[in-house]
């Protein structure tokens, strides 16, 4: 009987990691399931053949498929249009939509391989959004 009660005791040791998680992480935070969701939102966003990248996040859900669109600065160097870029929108079939202020589309991305997303909309640049 001792054995027993001892055998379940370890096992509860033993799954005390994965039922309450890393506490703290090397950086000094508390680790949380979100950092995930984070990294996966967060793109690099390229034009192939040239040198300029920029990152583009999908920042706070505004509400059904729309959410907030956040750009590094640098990203209307690639191309000038994303400066009126300010919503993400996700289509029901997996693509991804920047929208201006009143809805109307900037640039329009497709699932793709090897990238998360190459650019249907404007036809010219092609681009190419890369999870980080």
């Amino acid at each position: 009987m001792k054995l027993a009660v001892s055998g379940v005791a370890a096992a509860g040791l033993l799954a005390l990691p994965f039922v309450f998680g890393d506490a703290e992480s090397g950086s000094g935070r508390v680790s949380k399931t979100p950092d995930r969701q984070e990294t996966l939102s967060s793109y690099r966003l390229t034009v192939p053949g040239g040198d300029d990248t920029c990152t583009v996040a999908k920042g706070e859900m505004l509400g059904g498929s729309r959410a907030e669109l956040e750009m590094a600065g640098n990203c209307t160097t690639l191309l000038p249009r994303l400066k009126e870029a300010r919503y993400w929108k996700e289509g029901a079939n997996g693509d991804v939509i920047f929208a201006d202020a009143d809805g109307r589309v900037i640039a329009e991305f497709y699932a793709a391989d090897g990238v998360a997303y190459e650019s249907v909309k404007p036809a010219a640049p092609p681009m190419a959004l890369t999870a980080q």
